[in-house]
C-alpha cells in the first residue's frame, strides 16, 4: 500500500513488499539555531507538555497515548491513528541524557502493527550567542523497504520547525 510524503512526519512514502527483507542503513544530520537558551531547548525534549506539543499533536493525527518517562532507562510512547487510518506508533528508550548538554535515545516506528525502523538519534544543544545550536544526528535501520532516508529526514526536519515554533512561543521570540 503507497503512502504519501505531505508536511505530516507520520505519512512515509514506500511501497510495503512483505517479500522484500532488506535492511537499509543510513545517517544523517540536521542543525538548527534555535533563539532561545539552551535550557528552554532541552525542556522542549525532556517536559512532556512542551514534547507533546510538538511531537504528537496535530491536526490530522488522533493521539491515544503520549507517555514520557525522561530519565537513563526511562520510556517515552506515542500512539495514534493518521487522517488515513493507518496507526502510528513509536517506542523509545533514553540512553544517555546530560542536562541541556544532549541525549541519546533509540527508537522504533511500527505502522499497522509492522515494524518500518530501528534508530539511535543523538541530540546535542550547545549556547551560540543569544541561542542554541542543536545538532540531531540519526542513524537508521529502515526494514524491509518500508521506510526511506529520505521521507525520515523530511519528516524530522518538519518536527524540528515545530520544536523550534514550540520554544519561540515559550520564549516570547
Amino acid at each position: 500500500m503507497p503512502r504519501s510524503v505531505g508536511r505530516d512526519s507520520r505519512r512515509i512514502e514506500s511501497t510495503i513488499d512483505m517479500t522484500d527483507h532488506r535492511t537499509n542503513h543510513t545517517l544523517f544530520t540536521i542543525k538548527r539555531d534555535v533563539k532561545a537558551p539552551p535550557s528552554l531547548v532541552f525542556d522542549a525534549w525532556s517536559k512532556k507538555e512542551m514534547k507533546r506539543e510538538w511531537f504528537a499533536l496535530e491536526d490530522d493525527f488522533d493521539l491515544k497515548v503520549h507517555e514520557l518517562d525522561f530519565r537513563v532507562g526511562g520510556n517515552e510512547t506515542t500512539d495514534g491513528n493518521q487522517a488515513d487510518g493507518t496507526r502510528f506508533l513509536t517506542e523509545a528508550v533514553y540512553q544517555d541524557i546530560v542536562e541541556c548538554e544532549r541525549i541519546i535515545f533509540t527508537y522504533r516506528i511500527i505502522l499497522n502493527e509492522e515494524p518500518i525502523s530501528v534508530s539511535l538519534a543523538t541530540v546535542e544543544f550547545v549556547a551560540a550567542g543569544r541561542g542554541t545550536q542543536m545538532t540531531y544526528t540519526e542513524q537508521s535501520a529502515f526494514l524491509d523497504g518500508k521506510d526511506t532516508r529520505e521521507a525520515r529526514e523530511h519528516g524530522m526536519k518538519y518536527l524540528l520547525g515545530r520544536l523550534e515554533d514550540a520554544v519561540l512561543r515559550r520564549s516570547g521570540s
